[in-house]
């Protein structure tokens, strides 16, 4: 279907603010006609950055409707008309259109600062820093996608191959399509290197949104400073295991518990007996008697602690930058530079303080690894590390919007939970969450939830044999790497099925198919026999796959031969990054494309076909798939959860009905004075359900692995506290309806108790 104007109305339209909205608009063409319905016309618009009023919409688009949907020619006509009324200074309702109002907080100044700090030498950004951190400017600043772009890149060196990103040449600025693009990129790397992005979208960040631009920095932020608080990367903290523990309990820690217990330590060596609790984290931070007392504990002589004998906390706070600045590093460096100020530490700021003691522990940990402690067995190379990273970060893409995070994929996947989270993601309803033990502590409930989890996935169509739930127990890595691989693919089919209808099961043969016909049509000559085949490791035809969706995606003039390994490594970091760049979710690396890896190779182009289809986000998935296959078109809900799609920007999910409450609990936001109590204490109790089948007998260990999956085997930073510690009242999938999702990517970060 070609989307053409009138010359008329091509003179109204600028040529980049067309094909932007003619890319945009095709995403909603379900009938690919040229027309789209009024309920996508919503979603359009706020796809191109307008925000919209259900009854001005109507009013607007009242006569440009033919038979009930809008064609493109009218759409665009429309739009034009009142962009062109709006700049002139309408007062009309309805739409509005550009920046918002961006607040000054300890925040925003702290990660300016430390933005000036790490980029400051950077060519591309000699124009925009230093930036004022007593100004706004951060949120300007960031419009264009370079600076988070160079951040991500600092905190996971190479995620974003920087010749994919829209530069501005000759002091020319990057146009509004392109700055999209950029922040796409932006957003989709992010995730793939462990960020919760849920409602952060291209247009709010070009806008400058402030609430959606500062949770995305910090994130990023945080990821830079935590990446290597882990014991792959600080055996020595091996120190901070408790008793009972073993390394897959550390492991499976999110870096501010680890953060945490390392105060702790110090405080137990020095003699001191304050703790510092995640709970009070804030306020425990705040009187700095902790700093003072960890700083001297790792340099006696470089740090004192003269802060403990002033009384009021403010005149203490200045101390303590005074010693963290004199702290001598655990290697040779430079020296530190606090990320915050006194005021900082009084206040008792989570993020920031949290962010502090990252940097000080980066600069000097203060502890040194145990003689008899080999970390050997910690440090996979090769395939399985890059397996486990694929599939951990996906997983996380699924779940972190409901507030599950993993950080490590063998030792969080013992109790089997998460899997069963999954499982319910695939096909919602099919977990019984009366039969899972919640949280277990004793090995014989994580196998019987390890057992329920294999049965649930067979149940799916994974194909699992010889795997038990002493496997998943265990930690047994292969064979954990084969069944969420299984669970990936299962969640990958049943997209591409529901988007393609759900009449029929898509094959992976029908995928290949689709992605050489698609290759075909748009005049290119390159095929992939199969997911196997070596042709495809010069990335040739993944650019050419992407060229065919969005034509301009790709600058050949980067493209090489591919013919040497080094040549055939920058095509498949360029392809990666492009993909990302036009939305496509992408969690493999690029060595899996130059190795040619048949799982990944079949992840990359089922990622494409499903973004070719129209799916926009993975917390999207369901609802947008059984939209299509039911023809209710306009749902963009997933369950409550919002997440990157920029062909959604802004518009929160349908609420789901609210779960049954538990009685004597208290659910959401507290209701004021007597009518919140009555309606906690009136909550309806859960329907009463059949009586569960017998609990399936604990397995024994069998050596075995699935089937039929060639080879099996798995990093990037760990990430975010999924608070999976803390006793859930209900794992039905079900969560807040009334909760501001961004509100809660900020909580979640925060790691709030």
């Amino acid at each position: 279907m070609s989307y053409t104007l009138p010359k008329a109305l091509q003179k109204k339209i600028k040529q980049e603010e067309l094909y932007q909205i003619t890319n945009v608009f095709r995403n909603f063409d379900r009938d690919k006609d040229g027309t789209i319905s009024m309920s996508d016309v919503h979603m359009c618009l706020h796809s191109l950055g307008e925000r919209t009023k259900s009854k001005k919409e109507k009013a607007l688009f009242k006569d440009a409707l033919v038979d009930g949907k809008v064609p493109f020619a009218k759409f665009c006509e429309v739009l034009a008309d009142f962009r062109a009324s709006s700049s002139k200074g309408s007062s009309k309702p309805g739409l509005t259109h550009g920046s918002v109002s961006a607040p000054v907080t300890a925040e925003t100044a702290t990660f300016t600062k430390h933005i000036n700090s790490v980029l400051g030498s950077d060519k591309d950004l000699k124009k925009i820093l230093p930036i004022d951190p007593a100004s706004s400017d951060l949120y300007t600043a960031n419009a264009d996608g370079l600076i988070m772009a160079k951040m991500i890149n600092c905190a996971a060196e190479g995620t974003i191959d920087e010749r994919a990103l829209n530069k501005p040449k000759k002091n020319k600025r990057l146009n509004v399509y392109q700055m999209k693009e950029n922040q796409q990129l932006v957003i989709q790397s992010a995730k793939a290197i462990g960020c919760i992005v849920v409602n952060v979208h291209p247009t709010s960040l070009v806008e400058g949104a402030p609430k959606q631009t500062l949770a995305l920095v910090w994130q990023i932020i945080r990821m830079q400073l935590m990446a290597s608080i882990n014991l792959k990367n600080h055996p020595e903290l091996v120190r901070l295991l408790e008793d009972g523990e073993d390394l897959q309990d550390l492991l499976s820690l999110p870096p501010e518990d680890v953060l945490i217990r390392w105060v702790n330590y110090h405080m137990k060596e020095a003699g001191n007996p304050r703790r510092l609790t995640k709970s009070n984290f804030g306020k425990d931070m705040k009187d700095s008697e902790l700093y003072t007392v960890l700083l001297n504990q790792i340099d006696s002589r470089a740090c004192d602690l003269k802060a403990l004998q002033v009384k009021e906390n403010k005149k203490r706070a200045p101390h303590v930058i005074r010693n963290a600045g004199q702290l001598p590093p655990a290697h040779s460096g430079e020296k530190l530079v606090p990320i915050i100020d006194s005021d900082v530490i009084a206040s008792g700021n989570k993020r920031l303080n949290y962010a502090f003691l990252a940097q000080i522990f980066n600069h000097n940990p203060g502890l040194a690894p145990p003689e008899d402690f080999d970390a050997a067995d910690l440090l996979e190379d090769g395939e399985g590390t890059r397996e486990e990273r694929v599939f951990r970060m996906w997983m996380n893409s699924v779940l972190g919007p409901d507030g599950h995070y993993i950080n490590d994929l063998y030792a969080d996947l013992r109790t089997a939970e998460h899997i069963l989270r999954v499982c319910e993601k695939i096909k919602p309803g099919c977990v019984n969450w009366k039969k899972v033990n919640k949280n277990p502590k004793l090995k014989f409930k994580r196998i019987e939830n390890g057992n329920y989890a294999v049965k649930i996935s067979k149940d799916l169509g994974c194909k699992l044999v010889g795997i038990g739930g002493g496997d998943i127990c265990n930690s047994n890595r292969k064979l954990i790497l084969a069944i969420v691989w299984q669970l990936m693919r299962a969640y990958t089919i049943k997209l591409l099925t529901d988007l393609g209808g759900g009449k029929k099961k898509i094959e992976d043969k029908q995928i290949v198919n689709w992605a050489n016909k698609k290759v075909a049509d748009s005049g290119k000559k390159s095929k992939m026999p199969s997911f196997k085949s070596k042709s495809l490791s010069n990335s040739h035809f993944f650019l050419d796959l992407f060229s065919a969706i969005e034509s301009r995606a790709i600058n050949w003039d980067l493209v090489t031969a591919g013919d040497s390994d080094e040549d055939a490594e920058l095509n498949a970091k360029y392809t990666i990054s492009v993909a990302r760049k036009i939305g496509v979710p992408v969690f493999i690396t690029w060595e899996d494309i130059t190795e040619v890896k048949p799982k990944m190779t079949m992840l990359l182009t089922a990622a494409a076909m499903a973004y070719d289809k129209g799916f926009r986000d993975i917390p999207e998935a369901e609802s947008r798939a059984r939209a299509r296959s039911t023809s209710s078109v306009g749902s963009t809900g997933g369950g409550g959860s919002k997440a990157t799609a920029e062909s959604d920007d802004d518009e929160p999910a349908p609420a789901p009905a609210p779960a049954p409450k538990k009685k004597g609990k208290k659910f959401g936001r507290k209701g004021k004075g007597k009518a919140g109590a009555s309606w906690i204490k009136k909550a309806p109790e859960p329907a009463p359900e059949p009586e569960p089948e017998p609990e399936p007998e604990p397995e024994p260990e069998p050596e075995a692995q699935a089937e039929g999956d060639g080879d099996a085997a798995p990093s990037i930073p760990d990430a975010h506290d999924s608070d999976d510690n803390d006793n859930r009242e209900s794992d039905d999938g079900s969560h807040s309806d009334d909760e501001d999702l961004a509100d809660r990517m900020v909580e979640m970060n925060m790691n709030a108790e």
